[in-house]
């Protein structure tokens, strides 16, 4: 049976790494693994915030000469046991925070079973030694919700037509027959997934994947662009945003030019394209600054981007519900309460008559509308009365949105002055008090104003 470790690489470790596939380990303790192992890869930052790097489903243990040859790398750590990840289940490094659950993860150890967790601080020579989870933690890192990854295109020649058509596409291979890191990079792009659109000097949109990459011969409104390259290739479906308001990054190189990949950069430190970058793969801290900048042009642009990426968060979790093992009746009820229909609808309807900023109480008329998330919740919660209302549609779209929230007093926060703008016109106010919750209400309530409300009004991805 496969196990599941976890180890601990040094801060400094990780600053040397490239943000790119996590296809490879090394230590001295990595003889306890197996082929279809996986090993599990924190780092603790000053001053002392747990983060997972990424996992490596393992393909191969071996030892440093051979790790050399299979991986054609001379420059590598010279530890006696490697690891190198099972072919096509590469993920990019990049960090996600693990603070708020550390102590809630577990290990196979009578003598340390559990990290000890100071002041929400972790000492992370706790876990120099590597640990072996129990399945109960790893199925709360499965589930624990991952940020998401962002890509940077340069496609001057094609912008009008992959903006038109909907994606993004490669070839396989450069011209020459040789690999392209910066062409395999579409392979590695997710549903949900942020793409920045940048040609001529400005980034011209912004893009959410919606679907994974497929093979696909070279889109025939390319024309004569890319007369040279080579005729396979993959597309990745992408829904773009464009701006009206393009963002010119030699405008803000200042922030920019700290954060740059250190290789397969998609600008110059001058803030120029580079031309041989296609897709590259960018660091959170680059992919949340330019949302902040894309936010700072028009308060709104990014709420499509936000949506996509709720609707692809929640598509994936139905894909998983259906895939559990459950009286088909429960999976029904489950995926209709997506939807606010079925039982979710009816609880819902039990303590809420009417929709608290309209008014309305013609039930044809109105959407039960969940306050933590459907693709969040547990399926316990999904089927909640208290964690849903039921609200006029335009006002579904203000709070499912994060848009708006309310505090425990009943108050309405407004995420930014165009969303109150908007209100106005609706005829909504945005003084007015919408009443009382119950106490489970305000737990679900905090949720949605920590992780949804929050978020929007600070110009950030939804989790």
């Amino acid at each position: 049976m496969a196990k599941n470790y976890m180890t601990y690489w040094r801060p400094k470790t990780v600053d040397a790494q490239e943000w790119e596939p996590l296809r490879h380990s090394a230590g001295g303790q990595l003889q306890r693994v197996e082929p279809g192992d996986t090993v599990w890869i924190v780092t603790v930052r000053p001053p002392g915030h747990l983060s997972l790097l990424g996992r490596i489903v393992v393909g191969m243990v071996t030892n440093y000469e051979e790790a050399k040859k299979v991986l054609n790398n001379e420059d590598l750590w010279q530890a006696p046991w490697h690891i190198i990840a099972q072919p096509g289940t590469e993920r990019l490094l990049h960090e996600v925070d693990l603070t708020s659950i550390a102590d809630r993860l577990r290990f196979v150890s009578e003598a340390a079973p559990r990290l000890h967790v100071v002041d929400g601080h972790v000492d992370g020579r706790q876990l120099e030694t590597m640990r072996l989870l129990t399945p109960e933690t790893v199925e709360l890192l499965e589930t624990y919700p991952d940020t998401p990854s962002y890509w940077w295109v340069n496609h001057r020649q094609t912008f009008v037509a992959e903006l038109n058509g909907g994606y993004i596409w490669s070839p396989k291979k450069n011209a020459n027959g040789a690999t392209n890191e910066t062409y395999d990079n579409l392979t590695r792009v997710r549903a949900g997934d942020v793409v920045f659109s940048y040609a001529q000097g400005v980034i011209k949109a912004v893009g959410v994947a919606i679907g994974d990459h497929r093979e696909q011969e070279k889109p025939s409104e390319y024309g004569r662009a890319g007369d040279a390259w080579a005729r396979n290739g993959w597309l990745v479906p992408i829904e773009w945003t464009p701006l009206e308001t393009p963002i010119a990054p030699v405008a803000h190189m200042d922030e920019i030019a700290p954060l740059l990949p250190r290789r397969h950069s998609p600008l110059q430190q001058d803030g120029r394209g580079n031309q041989g970058c296609y897709l590259a793969s960018i660091s959170t801290e680059l992919g949340e600054l330019v949302l902040r900048l894309v936010q700072q042009e028009r308060p709104t642009a990014a709420g499509a981007v936000f949506s996509l990426q709720s609707e692809a968060k929640a598509d994936e979790e139905e894909a998983n519900l259906w895939a559990q093992n459950m009286e088909e009746t429960e999976k029904q009820q489950l995926i209709m309460a997506r939807k606010g229909q079925g039982r979710f609808r009816l609880n819902v309807g039990a303590i809420e008559t009417k929709c608290r900023l309209t008014g309305t109480s013609d039930g044809t008329f109105l959407i039960a509308s969940h306050i933590k998330p459907w693709a969040d919740s547990s399926n316990a919660e999904r089927l909640d009365a208290n964690n849903g209302f039921l609200f006029a549609p335009h006002v579904d779209k203000l709070f499912d949105g994060g848009w708006i929230s309310f505090s425990d007093a009943g108050e309405i926060l407004c995420a930014n002055d165009a969303v109150r703008e908007i209100m106005r016109t609706w005829g909504l106010r945005t003084d007015r008090n919408v009443g009382r919750f119950n106490a489970k209400q305000k737990e679900y309530l905090a949720y949605h104003r920590e992780n949804l409300f929050a978020r929007r009004r600070d110009g950030l991805p939804l989790r």
